[in-house]
């Protein structure tokens, strides 16, 4: 299923179907819902509006935030209740600052959200949430090792990135960012997805 035709579905406060033209980097363009993306937004950072160009690694940091949203993590894995869900990025981190400003002195149920560079398997441990850029791509499968079975939700870019045992994987297809999920990583760690993220992406893995 298209991403934006089943971005509606994803959250009220997020969605309607009509397309625009975003630019991301200097060459590519990807296709978004305007209306989707004010909506996004709004729901994620608390824009009034939003503007019309935005680059491929800010749309794809706007998405890492919202995930917490549809993602449920055992209390366990936070030590305290007070205690902020973590993003950490492994190698070449390219949301430059954007990410932090996305984060700024802001909740996501009800927890601040801290980003980190992975430097060790410490910081991975850390970690609720990790993003795997493209810089890693042959070290995907020591790096996924590395988080086993622990309650991490493991985002990469790259197309073998579900084979090799991801959990939700960015893809550019016909110039849109889509996502694609594998149920069968979360089967084997204490997480749960809402149906609501399942029905916003283009492959579900199962």
């Amino acid at each position: 299923m298209e991403i934006l035709a089943s971005i509606q579905n994803w959250n009220r406060e997020v969605g309607c179907h009509r397309l625009s033209s975003l630019r991301v980097g200097c060459s590519k363009s990807v296709r978004l819902s305007g209306y989707f993306l004010i909506f996004f937004l709004m729901s994620v950072i608390g824009l009034k509006g939003a503007t019309a160009s935005l680059s491929e690694y800010q749309i794809k940091g706007l998405f890492l935030v919202n995930f917490i949203k549809y993602v449920d993590w055992p209390e366990a894995s936070f030590s305290g209740s007070e205690s902020p869900v973590v993003i950490g990025i492994i190698g070449v981190n390219p949301f430059d600052e954007h990410l932090k400003r996305i984060i700024n002195d802001k909740e996501v149920k009800g927890r601040k959200v801290m980003v980190i560079e992975v430097q060790n398997q410490a910081d991975v441990a850390r970690c609720h949430l990790l993003f795997i850029a493209k810089s890693e791509r042959n070290r995907v499968n020591d790096i996924l090792r590395m988080v086993g079975e622990k309650p991490i939700l493991t985002v990469g870019e790259d197309e073998a990135f579900l084979d090799a045992g991801g959990v939700i994987n960015f893809v550019l297809k016909n110039e849109k960012i889509r996502l694609e999920i594998n149920l069968i990583a979360v089967s084997d760690r204490p997480l749960s997805i809402s149906s609501r993220l399942l029905n916003v992406a283009d492959v579900v893995k199962r």
